[in-house]
């Protein structure tokens, strides 16, 4: 049996960071058979640990529990860590560690532990991103971005809360929208992007996203609009048509109904300062 043995002194990746959020050493491995990782300090850091094929015993506040495809481990700073691969395995690891880690997994409410659940399938590939990116120096603030979803997505997988999360076919009409936002787009074509009927569709999106497709699209008009307002020097009919409106009037009543003041009357505050008109951002 080969075992594998850390004190963590000569490993580099080993820190405790500044930072928000940080990533300090993400990979895969091949245990064949017997082989065994301990590391009876724990880390400084987070360990995860996800089996994605095999199984694994890991042991964790002297519990063992065997740990199938999909199924996880998560250890904090300090906790003694060992698991042995009960048949031939590979798993993917992270360690991260931050200023806001502690509270991030608090808030989702994930504790240390070996969780023999199964993990959404979304999880495995966002852990592979994870480790592309961050070979890459160029991309390692997507690497905490994937970070983030994965945490969001065990957090579900613990609470069974996979019926909350949002569909695939309603990410792919979020993601139509997100790129022709000033286009006009009817529900129809909508549905058909997502390959459900226009009710279904209609449903799904509204019960996923908390509003409908018509009113998200022109939450993302208004958002760029504002943002016009005070980086342009475009009239406010160009970016009423820029982003998508029919026509000024038309824009400017509904900024008004969303933000309280009218375009004009936006850019107005933006230039002088918010505080007299009570705006903050």
């Amino acid at each position: 049996m080969a075992k594998r043995i850390y004190d963590g002194s000569s490993d580099s990746t080993n820190y405790f960071s500044e930072k928000f959020l940080e990533i300090n050493s993400a990979g895969a491995q091949i245990m064949p058979t017997g082989t065994m990782t301990v590391r009876e300090r724990g880390r400084v850091d987070y360990h995860l640990f996800v089996v994605i094929k095999g199984a694994c015993a890991v042991k964790h506040g002297g519990d063992t529990k065997i740990l199938g495809e999909g199924c996880f481990a998560l250890y904090y700073p300090g906790e003694p860590q060992s698991y042995e691969a009960v048949c031939d395995s590979r798993s993917f690891w992270l360690h991260f560690s931050g200023t806001a880690a502690e509270e991030l997994l608090s808030e989702l409410g994930l504790s240390s532990g070996a969780y023999n659940k199964r993990c959404d399938a979304r999880v495995i590939e966002k852990l592979s991103e994870i480790i592309g990116y961050f070979k890459n120096d160029g991309a390692k603030m997507l690497a905490v971005s994937a970070l983030i979803e994965v945490l969001h997505s065990l957090s579900a997988t613990l609470a069974n809360r996979f019926e909350n999360s949002i569909p695939s076919a309603i990410l792919s009409s979020i993601a139509h929208i997100n790129m022709n936002y000033d286009k006009s787009i009817t529900v129809d074509e909508l549905a058909h992007v997502s390959g459900y009927s226009k009710s279904r569709f209609s449903h799904l999106f509204s019960a996923s996203m908390n509003t409908t497709p018509i009113k998200y699209q022109t939450a993302l008009r208004l958002d760029s609009a504002r943002e016009m307002l005070t980086a342009t020097d475009a009239s406010i009919g160009e970016i009423a048509a820029l982003c998508g409106f029919p026509d000024q009037l038309y824009f400017s009543r509904v900024f008004k109904k969303e933000f309280g003041i009218s375009p004009s009357e936006y850019k107005s505050g933006k230039e002088k300062g918010l505080s007299h008109l009570g705006i903050t951002e």
